[in-house]
């Protein structure tokens, strides 16, 4: 268990998203590299739908 105290403006929680919701209104989101997300969770021996922190950098 990790447990975050402080996050910085490039650092998120994600998950595979909300797939079959669009109807409502809400967005399908995600990781952005679910490849990565599903290696990470393989490594770590977690279920394929673990949520990941995902970092965002400007480049």
């Amino acid at each position: 268990m990790i447990e975050i105290l402080s996050i910085g403006s490039g650092l998120s929680i994600q998950d595979r998203g909300r797939a079959g919701w669009r109807r409502f209104g809400v967005p399908a989101g995600g990781a952005m590299d679910a490849r990565s997300m599903a290696l990470a969770n393989a490594l770590l021996c977690n279920p394929s739908d673990t949520p990941v922190l995902e970092v965002a950098q400007q480049g």
